[in-house]
């Protein structure tokens, strides 16, 4: 795919705004927790006296809820990693059948995704309390929790996209 079609976000809605703009903010924040860090490792730096160690456990956690909200966006713009040459290969041959395929891979991204995201949720239950690193404030079970949010926003994102297969499929059945 060129460069220039993967910064074609689509933006339309005011969650798909939401889903991007926090994502990007959460990757700016763990630059900023990252650079903060090799100030502590190398400088040994602290803020007025207030040890820093901190922000390694949160510049963690905020990259791994950013990292699945990204994959939330890019399955919005339907950018996610896939073997295009096979379904293109397919489709020179019988458009048919690579639209089943499609079909079939979009039912299996969605029924894992919805698998994932079932485990994610007892994960953020069962683990709410217990503490993630030295950062007291903030849990694993709210880790989980992100996480179980970008889950979610793939799985409802490439629904639509299996939805609008589905249509395109349907409609190009009776255009012949």
């Amino acid at each position: 795919m060129p460069a220039e079609h993967s910064l074609d976000l689509n933006l339309s809605p005011p969650l798909d705004r939401v889903v991007t703009y926090t994502a990007t903010a959460l990757f700016a924040l763990t630059i900023v927790l990252a650079t903060i860090q090799v100030g502590v490792r190398i400088f040994n730096v602290s803020l007025s006296g207030v040890p820093l160690h901190w922000t390694e456990p949160l510049a963690r956690f905020v990259l791994i809820v950013g990292t699945y909200l990204g994959a939330a966006v890019a399955s919005r713009n339907n950018e996610h990693i896939k073997m295009e040459i096979i379904i293109n290969w397919i489709k020179d041959r019988n458009r048919t059948t690579a639209d089943g395929l499609n079909i079939i891979a979009s039912v299996i991204i969605v029924g894992f995704l919805l698998i994932t995201l079932r485990g994610t949720i007892g994960l953020a239950e069962s683990s709410w309390g217990s503490s993630f690193g030295s950062v007291s404030i903030v849990t694993s079970g709210m880790l989980y929790a992100g996480i179980s949010v970008g889950i979610g926003l793939m799985a409802f994102y490439e629904s639509q996209i299996l939805v609008q297969t589905v249509r395109n499929r349907l409609g190009s059945q009776g255009d012949n």
